[in-house]
């Protein structure tokens, strides 16, 4: 079975996080479900092609499609404490 394969079928997880160092602020979602190997995906703004910085070996391109089951979701306001700890002091 190829490592490709293998997560062909599988629960997986998907975390994307994004943190504002400005407003001392972030956001993380996480999205969990079925993984299925997109094999030769169309070239669209949906799959685009990848880049290769200069130099670099291109690995075997491979894709994974997930089935949404729950999303789950957290944001970090700015400007509060965290534990008793002021961040702006």
């Amino acid at each position: 079975m190829s490592r490709h394969r293998a997560i062909d079928g599988a629960m997986v997880a998907f975390e994307v996080d994004d943190v504002d160092a400005v407003r001392h602020s972030g956001l993380g979602v996480v999205v969990t479900g079925t993984a299925t190997v997109v094999i030769d995906p169309p070239r669209t703004n949906v799959w685009p092609a990848p880049f290769w910085p200069p130099g670099c070996s291109q690995p075997q391109e491979a894709f994974a499609r997930v089935e949404p089951r729950p999303a789950t979701g957290r944001e970090l306001g700015g400007g509060g404490t965290l534990y008793g700890v002021d961040p702006t002091v």
